[in-house]
């Protein structure tokens, strides 16, 4: 059985394996990550005829098994780094080691570019049109995070850059409200550039 990354979980390659060792799953690597779930993939283990199940490790904890050579972690926190390893099982009862390690991290959610959008607009350090400016630029963001189209999130986020920065809004937003709402935001779009 073939996964969608051209991958085989059993193999009709026979190659010699010494022992009751099977190699380590190679070429652990990210297909896609967001701020809550992260894709991974790795290279099938090809020295068995047996149906092979890969388990995946963060932190030296099991998190999932599979028999495909791509899983899909979910569940996760935002803006945190993940340490994942693979390991390899035969119906022969034949393990891998670990493979190497994998760090990834998860990319940063709204939740504080939210929270000061809202805390300054509480404490009038933004007033007037900016306020609803930034409040549906948020909005259009989410809706675009929660499709998972990254470019048009990433467009939408620019584009609130572009109103807290606009000539023409600079009497409706404090100098310090302003510069809070750049480093975030250039924040998240930093985090998210190598999605």
């Amino acid at each position: 059985m073939k996964d969608e990354f051209g991958g085989s979980a059993k193999s009709a390659i026979n190659q010699f394996t010494t022992g009751e060792i099977l190699p380590s799953p190679e070429n652990l690597r990210i297909i896609d990550r967001t701020d809550n779930k992260i894709e991974l993939a790795w290279d099938p283990v090809m020295k068995t005829e047996d149906l092979v199940t890969y388990e995946i490790y963060n932190n030296d904890q099991l998190v999932a098994s599979t028999e495909n050579t791509a899983h899909e972690i979910t569940e996760l926190q935002a803006d945190t780094e993940y340490h994942f390893t693979i390991k390899a099982k035969d119906q022969s009862g034949k393990v891998s080691q670990l493979s190497d390690p994998l760090i990834v991290k998860t990319l940063k959610d709204l939740s504080e570019l939210n929270l000061l959008v809202k805390k300054y607009k509480e404490t009038k350090e933004i007033k007037g049109p900016l306020v609803k400016q930034l409040e549906n630029k948020l909005k259009q963001t989410e809706k675009f995070l929660l499709k998972e189209d990254f470019s048009k999130a990433v467009k939408k986020l620019n584009d609130l850059h572009k109103h807290v920065n606009k000539d023409s809004m600079a009497k409706h937003i404090s100098e310090s409200a302003k510069e809070m709402l750049n480093k975030e935001t250039e924040y998240i779009l930093e985090s998210w550039k190598n999605k």
